[in-house]
């Protein structure tokens, strides 16, 4: 209030020294409900806006509505030292970060932690660091954003041997024994534990467990598929090796059918000799040598000499010639992609490509929650039991460095199972690396300490709001996807696999094929027939006599069937005549 009448009387003071006839004021009607306005208001209200004056509060000054602005507010609270400032609050900024209270006495926590990137290591720095500013990482800026809330310090250990542990508790002493990490939280020799430490089941019963900070599951660390070798029969690769079969057997097939048509069909028996009208011989060109060239000419889009005269041997090229264009253009386009598509191999899809075979090896880190998973595992125990083995001992690894070294190497195919986080950071900085197959499981990184720790509440509760407010989020982003991240993301685009064309795919143009082969035969037997009956008209001889003698034709030259007729009538009435000179003897 003190401050609110030292701005008007300053506003006032200037706005007098302008207007000498404001010094005495105005006189206000008697009657105060009827609104009088006083000229010199609005100019009284200007000098107002633009008077700033230092008040108890600070500085005083209003805006155009005659708000106050610029001003702070001490935020002080109550603790058992009494009121202290804990805070500050201003109009433009609003509550600034809380700073610590002298007077009060703040908690210290040792925390411990395992030199695991990108959780935390230690700085690369030219200068000598010593405490707390010695490392830096994911979980360090977990902490200092704990610190900051919470109001404690802390002091960093280290698990120089990376173990995480496992814990044990016997249920008739209720007696915990642990290893590692879980053994100094158990033995009260650190007060936090912060790393990528798996909640699990053995270890709650132990020990006790923060929110989540972070969910993730098994999967598996591999090399990116190689670009296969090349070899001698690639050309192969459009189709499935039962397709090539029926190509194979459609040669010979069409061969046998355009020998056969080509005999039956009268059109393909032509005069060899044009000059002549009455030829004693007609000559055929499909025979079997013939009918094999024609059939792979066409298939080689080449042709040849030979063409078909008659009409079914005509209509059976033109449904052959459509099976050549199908076959030959959809070969020659599965070629081009299976040429110029690097096709990689790949050796592991998923965990189950691993069991059951010893080429490609396989492990995980001792001690850790992976490969307890693997043991407990009735599908996958399998695994355990080859990892555990004397002779692939080796490739239980120590660290996840070590595994990462494994995965790398080009002498050995490894696969190395692993957290799905850490496999993402690895990838980012490894581009030769991925991911492989689905997470095995669900789990998930919280920080750890002890049964009795009192500020357990406090701390999901912070925990939570630092979830909700995405603030852990930004944290991975910063040390998964910014810091030394030098593998970009690859674009997902649509992955076209390029297969070979099976029998199952490909049999329609079969199909296609045999109804013509239908079509062209069952038009030949007609113009056979058709032919046969005609000469049987104008002959003493029947049909069946006639069509045999057609059928037992098996050279490309035949004499004109007239002809042949008439000679082998000669014949019966030659024999006849000698049957009956035999008589009268």
């Amino acid at each position: 209030m003190f401050d609110a009448v030292a701005l008007f009387a300053q506003a006032y003071k200037d706005f007098s020294y302008q207007y000498e006839h404001a010094q005495r004021g105005a006189l206000l009607p008697r009657a105060y409900d009827q609104e009088t306005p006083w000229k010199d208001g609005v100019s009284l209200r200007n000098y107002m806006l633009a008077t700033e004056v230092m008040g108890l509060t600070g500085p005083v000054m209003i805006d155009g509505d005659g708000v106050r602005r610029r001003f702070k507010l001490s935020v002080i609270n109550l603790h058992q030292s009494g009121l202290a400032r804990v805070g500050e609050w201003n109009s433009e900024d609003g509550f600034s970060e809380l700073y610590l209270v002298k007077t009060r006495t703040r908690e210290h926590y040792r925390v411990l932690i395992t030199l695991t990137p990108p959780y935390a290591f230690e700085k690369n720095h030219t200068n000598t660091l010593e405490g707390n500013d010695r490392y830096e990482g994911f979980v360090i800026d977990l902490i200092k954003k704990l610190s900051g809330r919470m109001s404690f310090d802390y002091t960093f250990y280290v698990q120089k041997d990376r173990n995480n542990g496992n814990c044990k508790r016997e249920d008739k002493t209720g007696v915990c024994q642990c290893t590692g990490i879980m053994n100094n939280i158990l033995k009260n020799e650190v007060d936090l534990a912060i790393t990528d430490l798996t909640i699990t089941e053995d270890r709650q019963k132990c020990v006790q467990f923060s929110t989540a900070f972070m969910s993730l599951g098994i999967s598996i660390l591999f090399k990116k598929p190689q670009k296969a070798e090349a070899t001698w029969y690639s050309f192969f690769a459009p189709f499935h090796h039962l397709v090539w079969l029926c190509i194979a057997l459609t040669f010979y097939v069409m061969g046998a059918f355009f020998y056969i048509l080509g005999r039956l069909c009268p059109g393909e028996w032509i005069n060899p000799f044009p000059c002549i009208d009455e030829p004693a011989e007609l000559h055929n060109q499909f025979t079997i040598g013939n009918a094999l060239w024609f059939v792979m000419g066409s298939k080689m889009q080449q042709g040849s000499e030979i063409m078909p005269i008659g009409l079914a041997p005509r209509i059976l090229a033109g449904w052959w010639w459509f099976f050549c264009l199908i076959i030959v253009n959809t070969c020659i386009a599965n070629l081009v992609a299976f040429l110029t598509v690097e096709k990689p191999v790949v050796l592991v899809k998923s965990v189950d490509d691993l069991i059951g075979q010893t080429e490609i090896k396989y492990g995980a880190k001792e001690g850790g929650s992976t490969l307890q998973y693997f043991k407990s595992s009735k599908k996958y125990r399998q695994l355990y039991d080859q990892m555990m083995d004397p002779d692939w001992n080796e490739y239980v690894v120590k660290d996840n460095n070590q595994g990462v070294e494994f995965a790398k190497r080009k002498d050995i195919n490894y696969a190395y199972f692993m957290e799905s986080a850490s496999i993402e950071y690895e990838i980012k900085r490894n581009c030769e690396l991925q991911q492989t197959g689905k997470l095995l499981d669900q789990k998930a990184y919280a920080i750890t300490y002890a049964q009795n720790f009192t500020k357990h509440k406090e701390l999901n509760y912070v925990m939570s709001l630092l979830q909700e407010s995405l603030e852990i989020k930004d944290l991975k982003d910063k040390w998964w996807n910014m810091k030394g991240a030098v593998c970009g993301e690859s674009k997902k685009t649509e992955t076209i696999e390029y297969t070979r064309l099976t029998l199952e795919q490909m049999k329609g143009i079969f199909y296609v094929l045999g109804v013509g082969l239908a079509l062209s035969f069952v038009y030949t037997i007609y113009e056979f027939a058709h032919s046969i009956r005609s000469i049987s008209k104008t002959s003493e001889l029947g049909f069946w006599t006639i069509a045999r003698m057609e059928l037992r034709i098996t050279t490309p030259l035949k004499p004109e069937l007239s002809k042949q007729i008439s000679l082998k009538t000669s014949s019966i009435d030659g024999t006849l005549n000698n049957l009956a000179v035999t008589t009268r003897a």
